[in-house]
């Protein structure tokens, strides 16, 4: 059985920053999954920021084109 990871935050997003912290990746890599539309970003004006389940997805491998439906 594989064993899931939960990002544990009071937050509802968190910067990509802050998500490299968190996640020991580093920031180029995250920005890199986020082009490549495996890690689902949020857009708020000039700010892009994560979910914390997107994070989930990622360390479980689920990826964020699989989610939306897309090949």
């Amino acid at each position: 059985m594989q064993k899931t990871v939960e990002i544990n935050t009071d937050k509802i997003t968190i910067s990509i920053k802050e998500a490299s912290e968190r996640t020991s990746l580093s920031t180029d890599y995250l920005w890199q999954l986020i082009r490549a539309k495996r890690l689902d970003a949020v857009h708020i004006g000039r700010r892009v920021l994560l979910t914390p389940l997107a994070l989930e997805n990622l360390i479980n491998g689920v990826n964020a084109a699989k989610i939306k439906g897309e090949k």
